[in-house]
Formats: C-alpha cells, structure tokens, sequence
C-alpha cells in the first residue's frame, strides 16, 4: 500500500454575496400566546425550528414527504452543502449515514453505499437534475469533477443500496441524485471563493495555494420564463507520491533497498524490468520517479446556462447546457491521469 506524507490542509471560505436571491417559504408552526398582558415566556432549551416534512423525489422519481418513502433515502438540503466544513459539497457526503467514500486526489472522489467498492465504481448511479452524469469512456462518474458548484446545489439525495428497479443497472450499489436551484426560486447573483494551502513541511515540495471561485446569476423575465447561469474554477495541487519502497520479491527481505541491484520502488516506473547478468545476479533498469510524469497541477471548470419555461403551473420546459474539463490523478490496478478530459451535456 502506498504511503503518502501527512500534511496540513487550511481552507478558508469567504463570505457569499447574495443579491435578491430568497429561499422557499417555511411552513409556519403553530403558537399558543397568553392575555396581552403577559410577556411570552422564553424557553432557554429552545433550539432551531426543524421541518420534519422534508420533500425527496429519489425514492419513487416523483416528490414525496421522506416520511412515506418506501426505501431509505438520505439526504443534504442547502443549508447543510453551505455548513459542510470541507473542500466542497461533495466531500462532506462521506458523513451521510451508510456512504463510504475512496479519495484519490483533491478532484477525484468515488463513492458507495452495498457491495464491493472500486477506485472507479461503475455500479453507483449519479444523476445530476435526473441527467446520468457518467463519464463516456469510463463507464463512471469522476466523483464532481464535471458536476455542480457549491452555491447552485438545492439538495442531494443518497440511496444507500441497490435502486435497479427505477433507474437501471447501473445504480445496483446506490444513487446520487444531485438537483440544482430553481432560478424562478433563487433568483439573483451569488459569489462564493474559498481558498487554502497544502503541502505544508514537506521535503519534495514548497506550500502549495488552492483556489476556488464560483459565480451564479439567475434572471425571472416574467411569470413564465427564466434564466440562469452557472461558473467554477478550482486549482490545486494533488499529494505527491513519493513512496520508494522497495518492493521486488525476487530480493530477500533483508538485503532490499536503494542498494539492491535489483531494486524496484513502489512510486517509480520503469525499474520493474529486470533482467539475470551472469557472475552478477538480478539487475533492473534505472526507473523515472512519478512526480517527473505525473501532473499534480490538478484543475476543474464547470459551467453552465439554463432555460427554463414555466408551460403551466405544474410543468416547466427546460434546455440546459453543461461543460466541464479537468484534471485528475486516481489509483486502480495502476497509477492513471486524467489530463484535460472534457465533459459536455445537453
């Protein structure tokens, strides 16, 4: 197993800047006041007022009150994405009851909920607003590199087990549904920027920044028709591997190690080839270091334009434009990069 160097992550968030934009209404809760004499008496207890009629759609792809769901269903509204004390939203689903979550870079995250788990779980579903939001070519989702900001996420959704009778094979481990605002409920312009340092005391490298900005506008015309408009750019650097164990089991134990002619190192390519030399033994070739072929500049963009018009009451036409590229390291059977995939969906 690789091992990679402990280092200290700060992340700073700033403030949102929010101009006209409103959340839905909360359900007024009944009260009991005494004569208009008498003060209302204040509990010291009291805490926040919760709705316990919380609405889900990924149970039986139609809303219905959690509550009277027939499955389990975990779930993430706004406020939790906002307070989720990590790199984003999607991180923070690893605290979800029943999610487990395999982190191979800053921008590479797989999750699972049954059965057996994989660097590339091809068997969990993620849906974003009901789009399949698998990467062609890689029959997998790359975690949330392709998909929404933090400030354009209204809930996510988690079956933790298998969903197959409404979505398909593909969700035989679980699904992720993620569903964006609303602009004819979230109107106006929202700025998010977090920034932070990595790489902090380590010998191969200097302290490295990471950054993320994202911007979302939305505009109601009229009663009917709205727009809104998505942007997110994030840049880092990805932990370096830097593990040089050596690891060739032609060598005894004891006498492995940077002086063993033979020598293969766990983060180094190209040293695996050996070959037997008369008179001399075991000789492999000198190999390449993975820090000098791999990018650890890692990188994400999202964007996104949105119509939507409100046919009737009750059904809204809706033409969505998405782009994504991004870098990404990750670990399988081998050590892969992503470097400048793209992603577009309509």
């Amino acid at each position: 197993m690789k091992k990679y160097p402990l280092v200290c992550l700060l992340l700073l968030t700033c403030s949102a800047i929010h101009a006209q934009e409103k959340t839905p209404p909360v359900p007024a809760t009944d009260s009991v006041s005494g004569s208009a004499s008498e003060a209302p008496a204040k509990d010291p207890l009291a805490g926040p007022t919760l709705s316990l009629d919380t609405m889900v759609v990924a149970a039986s792809r139609v809303q219905e009150s959690l509550l009277h769901t027939p499955i389990t269903v975990e779930k993430m509204d706004s406020g939790m994405v906002r307070d989720t004390p990590s790199l984003s939203f999607y991180d923070g689903l690893a605290n979800l009851k029943g999610v487990e979550m395999v982190t191979s870079g800053l921008t590479y995250n797989q999750i699972n909920t049954r059965g057996f788990d994989d660097t590339g779980n091809a068997r969990f579903l993620q849906l974003v607003d009901g789009v399949d939001n698998q990467t062609p070519g890689l029959t997998f989702a790359v975690g949330n590199l392709f998909g929404v900001s933090d400030i354009d996420v209204e809930s996510v959704e988690v079956i933790p087990g298998a969903a197959s009778a409404l979505y398909g094979p593909v969700a035989f481990n679980g699904l992720l549904s993620i569903n964006t605002k609303d602009p004819f409920t979230y109107p106006g312009l929202s700025i998010q920027t977090k920034f932070g340092v990595n790489h902090i005391g380590e010998a191969d490298t200097n302290p490295k920044g990471l950054y993320d900005v994202s911007l979302r506008y939305a505009l109601v015309v009229n009663d009917r028709l709205a727009f809104k408009f998505n942007f997110s750019r994030f840049s880092g650097t990805d932990w370096y591997a830097t593990n040089y164990t050596d690891v060739n089991l032609s060598t005894p134990a004891a006498q492995r190690g940077p002086n063993d002619p033979a020598y293969n190192g766990l983060n180094i390519y190209g040293d695996e080839s050996a070959r037997t030399i008369p008179g001399v033994g075991s000789v492999s070739r000198t190999g390449y270091e993975e820090r000098y072929l791999l990018d650890y500049a890692d990188r994400s963009l999202k964007t996104s334009a949105a119509v939507h018009y409100r046919v009737t009451k009750d059904v809204t036409a809706i033409y969505q434009y998405n782009y994504g590229e991004g870098t990404a390291a990750y670990t399988g059977s081998n050590r892969f990069s992503l470097d400048d995939f793209k992603l577009q969906q309509h």
